[in-house]
């Protein structure tokens, strides 16, 4: 019997989704820690603790979605809105020129970021919320193998 024949293939799917979420965090150390917190911008030390609760919480809703847990797929799908919600806030209150500066971009790069500022395009921002909605969809799809207990 191989791993994959433990669960649906849409659970598997979500499971890895979230794993590669959890896997790519830490990858902001690189820059800083830098992470959006509820309409700051976190970095340093505040920002490692909140990407490393991030890592933690990510990390065991994929493994327990792939073990068809379903506090895993609820811890899963609040904490994707609540990270989104968060993003959200921020980079309505934050420019993202500002954002990049607390990530120690160079001066240059960060003079050709300040006139494009992605998050005040509606173009953009319609098609982060479709992406985003599309994503809790499939969350909500991928209940419906968690049996009984799931509904």
């Amino acid at each position: 019997m191989s791993w994959v024949d433990k669960a649906p293939l849409p659970v598997i799917a979500l499971s890895s989704i979230l794993g590669c979420i959890a896997i790519s965090m830490p990858l902001m150390g690189f820059y800083r820690w830098t992470t959006p917190f509820f309409g700051v911008v976190l970095s340093g030390i505040s920002g490692a603790i909140i990407v490393f609760m991030y890592v933690v919480l990510f990390a065991y809703a994929a493994w327990g979605t792939y073990n068809l847990r379903i506090r895993a797929w609820w811890c899963g799908f609040l904490l994707t809105i609540v990270y989104d919600i968060s993003m959200g806030i921020t980079f309505f209150r934050v420019s993202l020129g500002k954002f990049y500066q607390k990530m120690g971009v160079p001066k240059e790069y960060l003079e050709i970021i300040q006139g494009f500022d992605m998050f005040r395009d509606p173009r953009i921002v319609i098609l982060g919320g479709l992406t985003i909605v599309a994503f809790l969809g499939f969350f909500i799809y991928a209940k419906r193998y968690f049996g009984a207990s799931a509904r």
